[in-house]
């Protein structure tokens, strides 16, 4: 123990940012490959890191929320009741209810008696199915999922939705607002800045038919596609946590006063096998370790299988009761690399928000 407290590194000299790039340019060209500069350079040292990143930081911290969720999705059946007992009984926290058609009386009366014994409770639904305003009443919480087939809601949605914001459901976020529109062949700035412009236009829709703007923001859920680039997709979700702060900073809200929820989801590749698992795993972390708030695993294989659907819990499970990663809040934040790429991510998709806005915003830029 003596020897172990006298230890000490004085006798290795600092190494400079500068020097460590030499050597992997030295051995780059030795292997026969070349440097390539890009705004994303390979690694970062404390030389990189500048106050605005130590702000950063604190802001992510101060913004935590409660730990993240296990948000199953399951496709609506006659069998719904057992299906959900079951899930909730194996280690999800909520459901997702993905609806193919318009619910019997019957079948809103049973989701009813489910909903109060559940913590959250979703729908995901195409913007041509109905659900009865019944189901967002009652002591259950959750967010209302339309899937958009283009890039803005039809009249008809917009107007069912109005009419839902004017009941003031308390417990239920109406307006879902996935990237998924904005990340198709598109970088993560041009992903960032479109979801968060595509927001702006449905706050000013909502807000100039009369619905108040406080209202109108703890409405708001984000959805995020998680992709494969695990570190970068880390920063993704840290910067967007930023943007959308400066964004209710603009409007002059206190951030803290909303706390918006990033809902992640980790898709498969489109091809069954059993490597599907591990890319799940990696897209769950990514989602975890960049501040979700909820997380769905879709099946390893695209099939909704008793099988497949444990699995997808239970790497959930492994990551939150086995890792214990939702203990920590923003666990890689000081970390140089996440630090400076979220720091950079920001700032480009900062102002290309800004420019998509003073060229008349999301729906004249399409």
């Amino acid at each position: 123990m003596n020897a172990l407290k006298e230890l000490s590194f004085d006798e290795f000299d600092p190494i400079s940012k500068a020097i460590w790039l030499q050597k992997l340019q030295k051995e780059l060209k030795e292997s026969g490959k070349e440097f390539a500069k890009t705004d994303i350079e390979p690694f970062y040292t404390s030389e990189d890191i500048s106050t605005q990143e130590n702000f950063a930081r604190n802001q992510l911290l101060t913004s935590a929320t409660t730990p993240w969720l296990i948000d199953e999705e399951i496709l609506y059946s006659p069998d719904i009741t057992a299906k959900i007992k079951n899930a909730i009984k194996s280690g999800a926290d909520g459901i997702s209810l993905s609806l193919a058609q318009s619910l019997s009386y019957k079948e809103v009366e049973n989701l009813q008696e489910i909903g109060p014994s559940l913590k959250f409770l979703n729908f995901c639904l195409e913007e041509d199915i109905e659900i009865p305003n019944e189901l967002f009443e009652g002591g259950c919480n959750g967010a209302l999922r339309i899937t958009i087939k283009k890039n803005w809601l039809s009249d008809n949605t917009l107007e069912r939705l109005y009419g839902l914001l004017q009941r003031n459901f308390i417990n239920y976020r109406l307006l879902s607002i996935s990237s998924s529109l904005n990340n198709k062949d598109s970088d993560i700035v041009t992903e960032l800045s479109s979801t968060l412009a595509l927001a702006i236009e449905y706050i000013h829709y909502f807000t100039e038919k009369g619905i108040p703007l406080i209202p109108a923001l703890r409405n708001i859920e984000f959805t995020f596609t998680t992709g494969k680039d695990f570190l970068m997709e880390i920063s993704k979700l840290r910067a967007f946590r930023l943007l959308w702060n400066r964004v209710m900073e603009a409007y002059k809200i206190n951030p803290l006063e909303i706390n918006t929820p990033l809902h992640c989801v980790a898709f498969p590749e489109p091809t069954p096998s059993p490597e599907n698992v591990i890319e799940l795993t990696t897209k769950a972390m990514s989602s975890v370790l960049g501040g979700c708030n909820s997380l769905t695993i879709k099946p390893f294989d695209n099939k909704q299988t008793d099988f497949s659907e444990r699995i997808s819990r239970n790497i959930a499970l492994l990551l939150k009761e086995e890792s214990y990663l939702d203990k920590v809040s923003d666990p890689l934040g000081g970390a140089y690399y996440i630090e400076k790429t979220t720091s950079v991510l920001t700032e480009k998709a900062w102002a290309l928000l800004r420019d998509i806005e003073n060229k008349g915003g999301y729906l004249k830029n399409l």
